[in-house]
């Protein structure tokens, strides 16, 4: 293809032409080549392409891709990683040395900051446009970060800005060039690109504040404590945050904090750069300085009022992250509760509630906060006695008592300017990102003081004051405090399902729709419906209501009293939407909203403010009252979030309902946080907990979920805690007892009914393992890696094991996919895998979803398979995907099931498009990435599996098996504990999680370094053979044996039956060789397939497994052709956990 480009100050057009077409005709004709088509044409640009899409996602208006021709804002063009650019034709990267200096002094005219372009000795002459630079020498590519600190000096004018101003470009030219360590470093040595930072800049630091938290002295003074970008990962990854993961030092943190001069405290308002000392500067998130402009103000007012913003900080954030985001723009286009939820979220993001915090909230008074010092272990440290860490390149051993030695000889060495140090025999280069490593290790080692281990609260402090707080809040935490005696209740209509319903109810939502019914009569205080996803558990509540509102109705002795739904906010049109869809005109009565700026509509007149801040109720609920009081409340319901309900919670405390509903109840899973004890404040005679989504829970959530809803109907949460920590399957069986079945005749208190349980013409749910060996390249990354595991501390491991599971998906990072990208797909054996997988998907014209964690990775893939299958648009659905777009694209591919004859991808990472989304236009799924909660799994399989499919599905998992290793390589390890995390799943909602345990346990089988000892299986017999195949499932405790005759077996060897699926079946044929060198031929495929039908099993596995090294040819087409699995003796010690799924 011939490329096209054009430029100038603004943007960069590049087109493509055929090569075929002569010059005149190219340039009379103007043919292009449509960019659908350009990947095509060139393999090299599938990488870029993908690039520019990821860079799209966020950056909207820099890339736009015509039919034709691809226009990119300069930002766009210096984004692109070196292959990227050159395959889209642009120029090199600049081989010059880009020169950084500041001139005049800060705050003064004359102050400027400079970059120019050097060859090392002399300055060059040059002309830019964006980032392309003209030389004499020729044209190149100015790469990011280098073209955002030139056009952040070029764009600085010194009499448009105050001193401050001064500051925060200064600090901000700096941390732009911040991957620099030393005057002069290669950014991308094969290209010789460099940079050159004067003294002053080169000694310069930059740090960047992106969260906060609360720091309170024993003065009850605060601060805020300042945190990184990188913070919210931590969150999202599950890690307790503390303030030692603060972004600055103790030393730079005080000087912030109290410093009379430069400090936070020293200025009226709190601004977006700060002076930490000589050349260290802090810059402030421009999000985060809207919350930081609160705390500031709040510094400088009266003691109460000091007080009552400690109650609930989010609530005055919240404000000035609303006003904010509207005085930018941000939130226009939204309506109410999508701007409550985005404001929600920014908010959480930018407020970190450490330990710390909570504890001396506590000392203060701000909130009670009950010692679960029992509950929470996960944040504990764990360090074996030796260990080490890695430095760049290198491994370096340590002992414990070693780890604040080698953080003082580095942080010497930084101060005299030495670049390395000798220690323990290996040379440390001292570099400030090693120095911060070492000192995070040397923080581990810390023991916790003991306060505030267990769960950090969620937001707002406990209130004491309230007309029922001693009767609601009696707490069952140390002991069995209180149990609702509520007497058995009046049915005065018959127990079915009430005329106002419209919508039929399927089997098992009349069973549930009895139990309720039953629960409530029977004097229940609440109840638990776990329904798997898709089942209906809105249906089957909403008839519960109605059922509840007629009785009522008809009961001359029961009180009429309203109902109360609390929902995420997300969901609170899905609940006015059902109640339409479901329920006759009349619904369930008058709703009352209450929540976002209908909250306006029922405040008392005069009144600012919510509940928390002084106690008393700011809602106008007297016609409720009134309601109530005339025999009357049953005709109305409130809905509210449970942000809302926290806030007001004294309002909502002065009715009596007759019912609430929390949906998603795995909100309030926390039994310290503030949203449990809100939801434990409600006042209703019954209470109901919806949770369809399977969640990896700490024992304490589960105990908190059903304490709310059946006070005193388990242990005390200590005992509770004590017992079940330890997760074996006896002991699951017995939490399942307790919550699902019948107690002293009562109805259970919770009900969970899986999908393929309930629903007889759902379709087959089918699990198939794909063993791919991993290619040499992958085998050597992974094993470069794996011996460092042994003697890692707690946080490097966990690195490792992060890094390990990455090469386990692919052994380079996918920027540096050259023009092969075949070859780079070639080097990993999921990747193979995957697309062997979706080959076959294409031939049958059906859909797949393909879930993959890694960004990178989900744009490559993408062009990958535009280029591969032919594709115009594969969809990439993932946490920075709007929700508009996000629902367009849901739309667009459910459009498959008009049409169905088409063959589609669509690629979604798990968390975020794990849940809340149908996209039963598919029927496959690909985990090309696995998550480590095998929950959020499931959650990704039932975004196809649910309601309304009416096809089969396929779940296809690719593993990565390390030829030396065998089932001792990481994907085997955690599809070990995936499945073991799923056995248990039958017993509860979810088995209980232990971090700490499943670390050790990947840790342990990761460096067992023999896979599992095979017996001398070349000296069994057939039968030997046989009964070592079938003790292997037996083992697994999940498959039962079924004789098969001796003579006349249909090519059956040996038959399984799943104990727990319904027809799922797995028959094998056993070929035992007594040379290994034999090869298998297609006869014993036929052999299997020839017997599918004779054991009553619908659509079993077929498998031919054999102790022989290798298949023929023929028998490898004829098994994959119809789908039967061949186990030959390289994969015999995977047999059966790693070839049955």
């Amino acid at each position: 293809m011939a490329i096209n480009i054009e430029f100038n100050d603004q943007e960069v057009l590049i087109s493509f032409q055929a090569d075929g077409a002569g010059f005149l005709t190219r340039l009379f004709s103007n043919q292009g080549i449509e960019t659908k088509d350009w990947s095509k044409e060139n393999q090299s640009l599938c990488l870029a392409f993908a690039e520019l899409r990821a860079y799209q996602e966020l950056n909207e208006e820099s890339v736009t891709i015509n039919d034709e021709s691809v226009l990119l804002k300069h930002d766009a063009v210096a984004a692109l990683s070196e292959n990227a650019a050159l395959a889209l034709g642009l120029p090199e990267t600049s081989p010059y040395i880009l020169q950084a200096d500041i001139q005049g002094v800060v705050g003064h005219h004359n102050f400027n900051l400079k970059a120019t372009w050097s060859d090392g000795v002399d300055q060059i002459t040059c002309e830019r446009n964006g980032a392309i630079l003209n030389t004499i020498d020729g044209t190149y590519r100015i790469p990011d970060p280098l073209f955002s600190a030139i056009e952040t000096a070029e764009g600085f004018i010194p009499e448009n800005t105050d001193f401050s101003g001064h500051w925060e470009a200064l600090a901000h030219f700096r941390k732009l060039l911040g991957f620099v360590d030393e005057g002069e470093k290669s950014l991308e040595p094969t290209r010789g690109q460099r940079i050159k930072l004067t003294q002053a800049l080169d000694n310069m630091e930059v740090y960047t504040a992106a969260a906060f938290s609360l720091h309170i002295d024993e003065n009850e003074n605060f601060s805020p404590m300042l945190f990184g970008s990188e913070i919210n990962e931590k969150k999202s990854n599950g890690e307790t945050i503390n303030e030692n993961h603060g972004c600055l030092s103790d030393v730079d943190q005080s000087i912030f904090d109290a410093d009379p001069r430069r400090g936070f405290s020293s200025f009226d308002e709190a601004k977006g750069t700060y002076s930490l000392g000589a050349n260290k500067y802090l810059i402030i998130d421009q999000n985060l300085l809207p919350a930081l402009k609160v705390v500031r103000q709040k510094q400088k007012s009266s003691k109460i009022e000091q007080k009552e913003f400690l109650k609930n900080p989010i609530k005055e954030i919240s404000t000035a992250i609303e006003t904010h985001l509207e005085q930018t723009g941000q939130l226009e286009g939204f309506d109410d509760i999508q701007i409550e939820e985005i404001v929600e979220q920014v908010s959480v993001n930018l407020f970190v509630e450490t330990p710390e915090y909570a504890d001396r909230a506590i000392g203060i008074g701000v909130w009670e906060r009950p010692n679960l010092s029992f509950v929470d272990k996960q944040s504990s440290p764990w360090m074996p006695e030796t260990f080490g860490v890695q430095l760049g390149d290198q491994w370096v051993p340590l002992k414990v008592e070693e780890t604040s030695i080698l953080s003082d000889k580095i942080e010497e060495a930084i101060r005299a300017g030495q670049k390395e140090i000798f220690f323990n025999g290996i040379t440390v280069e001292c570099t400030a990102e090693h120095l911060e490593t070492v000192q995070n290790l040397t923080s581990q080692q810390e023991p916790e003081s003991g306060r505030g281990s267990g769960p950090a609260p969620d937001g707002d402090p406990r209130q004491k004051e309230g007309p029922v707080h001693a009767a609601i809040l009696q707490e069952n935490f140390l002991e069995m405090e209180w149990e609702p005696d509520i007497p058995k209740r009046k049915c005065v209509i018959p127990k079915e399902c009430p005329s106002s319903v419209q919508t039929t109810l399927m089997g098992h939502q009349e069973e549930s729709l009895l139990w309720m019914i039953n629960a409530w009569e029977s004097g229940l205080p609440g109840v638990l419906n776990a329904d798997d996803q898709g089942l209906g558990k809105t249906l089957q509540t909403l008839s519960f209501l109605s059922w509840l509102k007629d009785n009522m109705e008809n009961g001359e002795d029961i009180k009429k009293a309203p109902i109360l739904i609390v929902a995420p906010t997300s969901l609170l049109k899905n609940w006015e939407a059902e109640v339409s869809k479901h329920l006759d005109a009349e619904g369930l009565g008058i709703l009352i909203r209450a929540y976002g700026s209908n909250l306006k509509k029922i405040k008392q007149e005069g009144v600012l403010g919510t509940d928390i801040q002084d106690g008393t109720e700011k809602l106008n609920f007297d016609d409720l009252n009134v309601a109530v009081s005339t025999g009357n409340g049953h005709q109305f319901w409130v809905l509210t979030t449970y942000r809302t309900l926290a806030n007001y919670q004294h309002s909502f405390r002065t009715i009596n309902f007759s019912t609430v509903i929390f949906d998603e109840i795995q909100n309030i899973k926390n039994p310290a946080s503030f949203n449990s004890h809100a939801a434990r404040s409600v006042v209703a005679d019954f209470r109901i907990g919806l949770t369809g989504t399977p969640i990896e829970n700490h024992v304490a959530d589960l105990w908190a979920i059903i304490d709310s809803l059946a006070p005193g109907k388990q242990a005390s949460l200590k005992e509770f805690v004590s017992y079940f920590k330890d997760v074996t399957e006896k002991k699951m069986n017995r939490l399942h007892k307790s919550v699902f079945g019948e107690r002293e005749g009562m109805p259970p208190i919770g009900l969970r009914r899986m999908k393929e349980e309930v629903i007889g013409d759902l379709p087959r749910k089918d699990y198939i393992i794909y063993r791919e060996d991993m290619p040499a390249e992958q085998m050597q990354a992974y094993d470069a890696i794996r011996p460092q595991l042994k003697d890692a501390a707690k946080g490097s491991a966990i690195k490792l094991l992060h890094h390990i599971r990455s090469v386990s998906l692919h052994p380079d990072r996918v920027d540096t996919c050259g023009a092969d990208h075949y070859g780079f797909a070639d080097k990993s054996a999921r990747l193979k895998a995957a697309l062997k997988v979706l080959a076959e998907i294409k031939e049958r014209k059906e859909r797949a979803l393909v879930f993959i964690e890694d960004h990178r990775m989900q744009w490559f893939f993408k062009e990958l398979l535009n280029r591969s299958f032919g594709l115009s648009d594969v969809r990439v659905i993932n946490g920075q995907t709007p929700i508009p777009r996000r629902m367009r694209y849901v739309d667009e591919f459910q459009q498959h099931l008009k049409q169905e004859d088409e063959f589609d991808v669509m690629i979604l990472g798990p968390k975020a498009a794990g849940v809340g989304l149908t996209l039963t236009a598919a029927t496959h799924v690909i985990h090309l990435s696995r998550w480590w909660n095998p929950a959020v799994e499931e959650q990704c399989n039932d975004r196809i599996y649910r309601i309304g499919q009416k096809k089969d599905v396929k779940i296809h998992i690719p593993l990565a098996i390390h030829p030396g290793y065998k089932d001792r390589s990481f994907d085997c390890i955690l599809n070990a504990l995936i499945k073991r995390k799923k056995a248990l799943s039958r017993s509860v909602l979810w088995p209980p999680t232990n971090d700490d345990f499943d670390i050790r346990n990947l840790m342990e089988v990761l460096t067992d370094s023999e896979p599992k000892p095979l017996p001398d299986i070349d000296n069994f017999d057939y039968l030997k053979f046989e009964n070592w195949i079938a003790e292997g499932m037996a083992a697994t405790q999940e498959w039962s044996v079924r004789e098969t005759p001796r003579w006349g077996d249909k090519g059956a060897d040996v038959v399984f039956v799943n104990k727990h699926k319904k027809d799922c079946g797995v028959i094998v044929q056993a070929k035992h060789v007594s040379s290994p060198d034999t090869s298998i031929g297609h006869e014993a495929v036929e052999q299997v397939l020839r017997s599918s039908g004779e054991y009553g099993l619908d659509t079993p596995s077929l498998v031919v497994i054999t102790n022989a090294k290798k298949f023929t040819g023929k028998a490898v087409e004829l098994a994959h052709r119809k789908n039967v699995i061949l186990v030959p003796r390289s994969h015999l010690s995977l047999w059966p956990e790693h070839v049955l799924a």
